[in-house]
């Protein structure tokens, strides 16, 4: 029995590139992550170790241009958010790309709203099994066990438990290899779950390239992300209100899209605040506009009610050299102790965050500080090492799964 790495054709597995087939949301797709997923996919695409990326995308209703990254990437966009037959869809497109490997990025309230659906869409990993190409999956925090379920955005009942508990269990059983964004998920997957298979902890990262330096002016403040009930924008509106009465001239953009699961919330929210003054609201922010857009601002508001363990909005501002006032939470409290730039304030404090937010905007020094300290963070969380990490993950379960079926 020969056990020597080749591959069929006589070349060493260690040469062969990957084609890797990507499951998620994409731009302009509003879903969860998509903005993470273009970022991953445009540095997978780097990596030379890879030969192709198809990414199984979800589909849009508007019109829209597809994004164009490299030659080696192709967007076949083939399920529907909210949708039962998003498993059979995206099996079916998956059998026509025939990979090396599936990807999927996932959180445990990703498909829809609707618990059932989502129930269903999570199974979409287990489901793909059949098609025999390893699978790897990255959860991007939703831990039943360590996520408030009302914060995730279902009610705090038993069976909702037991439903999340479910889902964790399916997508762990269908994954050959699982990474998480924080160390503390992988001994609970390993605890909880009785996780068998590789889990590795391989952190978010920065979306974009730091900025070399970073400069301020005004006194504007941002709240930026999807609307989702734990982000808490009635706390950063009502500690902004009581701001602007010492500081006419301080300004609150709130930018980002509606979260599609609660496609509503934003709007209800700012209905309810519309007589606070200088509040400036944008929907949708493209890619190309991120920057302006953050480089306008001397800080970000993180006012959040529970820890997600992987904020993007962070990994953003961090990039930007843009100062961070925060909930203290456990992920936020890791974060400054790591030498990010952030202020923390108790969680639910209006009257903290309105000193919070006072003390930042009218201090030049402290903003230059802070932002000098997040360009640093984002210096050594490149994304460009996390998506070669992620590439050493697919390259070792491939040469597994091959070297395998080589012996049999």
């Amino acid at each position: 029995m020969n056990t020597k790495d080749e591959t069929p054709n006589g070349g060493s597995l260690s040469e062969q590139k990957i084609h890797v087939c990507i499951v998620s949301y994409f731009p302009p797709s509003k879903g969860p992550l998509s903005e993470y997923s273009y970022h991953l996919v445009k540095n997978l695409a780097a990596d030379p170790r890879t030969s192709k990326i198809t990414v199984l995308a979800d589909r849009i209703k508007e019109k829209y241009k597809e994004i164009c990254i490299d030659k080696k990437v192709e967007i076949i966009r083939s399920w529907n958010m909210d949708s039962i037959t998003v498993p059979f869809s995206i099996v079916r497109n998956a059998y026509r790309v025939n990979a090396d490997i599936i990807y999927f990025g996932l959180i445990l309230r990703y498909i829809s709203s609707n618990r059932f659906k989502n129930l269903i869409g999570l199974c979409s990993p287990y489901i793909t099994k059949i098609l025999g190409i390893p699978i790897v999956i990255t959860l991007h925090g939703g831990i039943p066990e360590i996520n408030n379920l009302e914060d995730v955005g279902y009610k705090n009942s038993y069976i909702n438990m037991l439903g999340l508990k479910l889902a964790m269990k399916i997508v762990l059983m269908a994954a050959d290899f699982v990474t998480v964004t924080h160390p503390r998920f992988v001994d609970t997957l390993r605890t909880k779950y009785n996780g068998k298979r590789g889990v590795l902890y391989i952190p978010h990262g920065t979306l974009n390239s730091p900025l070399s330096h970073c400069d301020y002016y005004g006194k504007r403040l941002l709240f930026f992300g999807k609307v989702g009930k734990y982000k808490n924008l009635e706390l950063a509106l009502e500690a902004f209100r009581d701001l602007v009465k010492d500081n006419r001239d301080a300004e609150l953009v709130i930018a980002g899209s509606s979260n599609p699961l609660q496609p509503d919330l934003k709007q209800s929210i700012l209905q309810r605040y519309k007589s606070i003054p200088n509040v400036f609201t944008r929907e949708y922010v493209a890619e190309e506009e991120l920057q302006d857009l953050f480089i306008s601002c001397v800080a970000v508001i993180l006012p959040y009610s529970a820890s997600t363990w992987s904020s993007g909005v962070f990994t953003l501002a961090s990039t930007y050299g843009r100062p961070v006032i925060a909930s203290d939470l456990p992920d936020f409290i890791e974060l400054r102790n790591e030498g990010a730039g952030i202020i923390l304030f108790p969680t639910q404090d209006k009257a903290a965050l309105t000193k919070a937010m006072d003390l930042i905007v009218n201090n030049r020094e402290l903003q230059k500080n802070l932002g000098e300290a997040n360009l640093n963070w984002a210096r050594r969380h490149s994304s460009i090492e996390v998506a070669r990490r992620i590439v050493d993950v697919f390259d070792a379960v491939s040469k597994k799964r091959k070297t395998s079926l080589k012996i049999k």
